[in-house]
């Protein structure tokens, strides 16, 4: 992997686990986008040499959590309702919005954490959800990265 590449991921992750929750609640998604286009345009600029597939697929990681979050935006409360009356989720949830959940990697028996200034305890939705949204991202930039390569693009 290249430096701009690595540099890309480790910015990812720190939005991702730093910032999720705030970016949900707040209405972020703007500048976010802003950033997925700073990062997009950088990626053309800084991996001049290489193959267009990766420097797409590396500029591109930022626009795959947004739409993801996104997406999550739209729908979770609708969700959410469907799972409340059809008694998969706590009656007490009914209404909640999306909890977004850090694990900590280093003790995986240790409970996961939330922002509890911006969200509600979570259910086992948020759980799911929060999961999805670490590991989609990264799933879309390898099948992405993937299909380049395979086609030599």
């Amino acid at each position: 992997m290249n430096l701009f590449g690595l540099v890309s991921l480790m910015i990812y992750l720190c939005v991702q686990f730093i910032y999720t929750q705030k970016i949900y609640t707040k209405n972020y998604f703007f500048r976010l986008l802003v950033y997925g286009v700073v990062n997009f345009c950088a990626a053309f600029y800084f991996l001049r040499g290489e193959t267009l597939g990766l420097r797409i697929s590396t500029g591109s990681l930022i626009f795959y959590y947004l739409f993801l979050l996104y997406i999550i935006k739209m729908f979770y409360k609708k969700i959410n309702r469907f799972l409340v009356q059809n008694d998969f989720i706590n009656p007490t949830y009914h209404g909640k919005d999306f909890t977004y959940l850090n694990w900590n990697s280093g003790n995986p028996t240790s409970p996961a954490w939330w922002d509890e200034k911006l969200a509600l305890p979570p259910s086992w939705f948020d759980r799911v959800l929060s999961f999805l949204l670490l590991i989609m991202p990264l799933l879309i930039l390898w099948v992405v990265n993937f299909v380049f390569k395979r086609y030599e693009l």
